[in-house]
């Protein structure tokens, strides 16, 4: 891979070019970035690294790293995610393999019809913690926690259940303990 990196002038431009250990070391870092929750929000990670390294090269005798994770990292955030369960109704308030099953009546649950509406099928709510610094994934990592707990579920009750009764899934939406309606 090979690009032209300015120099000292504005018309001065030389070819750089990485080895193969080099874009491996690229696909290494953008793994490593797309990894960390601290760098969940940022949307284009190889670009970024691409940039990074495009910029180590140029520029050697100076350190990059602490200016890179200045620049994109973000503090974390904690937030409970609460996604409806279609076909599946508690009484109370349960923990099932670290997600909590709420009533869909509890008081934890959020009220706002109109981003977090309650389909008829719905008779439960999961509500887990979830740590990120980007809604959507944070919101696609506590799906699949829960997919995985209601997976889990289904087996365990599976002599106590006939299939019709173990069709319980998740619904559509989801909603967060502080959305920004």
């Amino acid at each position: 891979m090979s690009w032209y990196a300015p120099q000292a002038g504005p018309s001065e431009k030389r070819l750089v070019t990485f080895s193969e250990a080099q874009i491996r070391g690229v696909d290494e870092a953008t793994a490593a970035l797309h990894s960390d929750p601290r760098f969940q929000h940022v949307s284009d990670p190889r670009g970024e690294v691409m940039q990074f390294a495009r910029e180590c090269s140029v520029d050697r005798p100076h350190r990059h790293v602490a200016r890179f994770v200045k620049a994109h990292a973000r503090e974390l955030i904690t937030r409970i995610c609460f996604i409806p369960i279609e076909y599946l109704t508690v009484g109370t308030t349960m923990d099932v393999l670290g997600v909590w099953l709420l009533p869909v009546d509890d008081a934890q649950i959020p009220r706002n019809d109109q981003f977090f509406p309650l389909p008829a099928a719905v008779g439960a709510i999961a509500a887990l913690e979830v740590h990120g610094t980007d809604l959507q994934r944070m919101a696609e990592a506590a799906n699949d926690t829960d997919t995985n707990m209601l997976r889990i579920l289904r087996a365990g009750l599976h002599n106590q259940l006939n299939p019709s009764q173990r069709r319980f899934r998740t619904a559509t939406v989801y909603a967060f303990d502080r959305d920004y309606f």
